[in-house]
């Protein structure tokens, strides 16, 4: 039990450490939660969260650049999936955490409510972190909307996911940096140009330790306007088609809802 404890208390120090450097917090120092709070609420959270969920063991990661439309069309069609196999998932998502933060009213009254986000972010990423291991360990089916991170923190993930035998997949958009730049507009709080070439790179990084660790996991990747997956098989053999992917520019009008629809019938088919 001692070295269990010891252990969460190494975790949560190296991802402190990690969003703090990414992402210095902005909030007043006296309403950002202390590593010894994150224990109770996470616990309050998970036994909120997983009512009604199923255990399937069953994990479905939905990835790509902010504004490609990660949680606008691979979220639903995720859904779609779990629905038609009569499940029920856990979602992890940053807006699930937001209003746990114990100074939630508080930061709305001073920052305004379209602040929210931006000055709870460390505390919605650690939240995010710690309740993802504890969902795998507890068996639920869940569905994590969450960009890949550096390898480093991804790999405790990854290993979680093989000891606890999960059926993983993940669903992917992929866009050129001069994509990714168009789409920073309204998002420079969280993503830069410098934060997202930071991303790119990692991305990349962690591809490669998913194909190394998870080789046969299944992975479906589309680029950003396309209708149809420009991949759909194993891990291990989707990085050239990602490097090809990012390396491409190309703008097309398309209808966002269609898109959608595309992506949850392809799923559900």
């Amino acid at each position: 039990m001692g070295n269990e404890s010891e252990k969460q208390n190494q975790d949560l120090k190296k991802l402190l450490d990690y969003v703090r450097n990414n992402w210095p917090s902005e909030l007043r120092q006296d309403w950002q939660v202390k590593p010894e709070e994150y224990a109770g609420i996470v616990e309050k959270v998970v036994a909120e969260i997983v009512r009604d969920c199923t255990r399937g063991k069953e994990m479905i990661r939905v990835t790509g650049i902010s504004g490609s439309g990660k949680t606008t069309q691979l979220v639903p069609a995720a859904e779609n999936y779990f629905q038609g196999r009569e499940k029920k998932p856990v979602l992890i998502a940053g807006r699930v955490f937001v209003p746990y933060h114990p100074h939630c009213s508080e930061i709305v009254r001073e920052y305004g409510k379209e602040n929210l986000r931006k000055m709870t972010d460390d505390f919605v990423t650690v939240m995010m972190f710690f309740v993802i291991q504890l969902i795998i360990k507890m068996g639920y089916d869940l569905i994590v909307d969450l960009a890949l991170v550096s390898p480093e923190m991804e790999g405790m993930l990854i290993k979680l996911l093989a000891e606890e035998k999960y059926k993983s997949t993940m669903l992917m958009i992929v866009a050129s940096r001069e994509m990714v730049e168009k789409n920073l507009q309204g998002r420079e709080w969280r993503h830069t140009e410098a934060t997202e070439k930071e991303f790119a790179k990692e991305t990349e990084k962690t591809l490669e330790l998913y194909a190394n660790i998870m080789p046969e996991m299944r992975m479906v990747m589309w680029n950003m306007y396309d209708e149809k997956p420009v991949y759909d098989g194993k891990v291990c053999n989707s990085l050239s088609v990602y490097r090809e992917c990012v390396a491409e520019t190309r703008y097309v009008k398309t209808d966002l809802e269609e898109l959608k629809q595309v992506k949850i019938k392809y799923m559900t088919e």
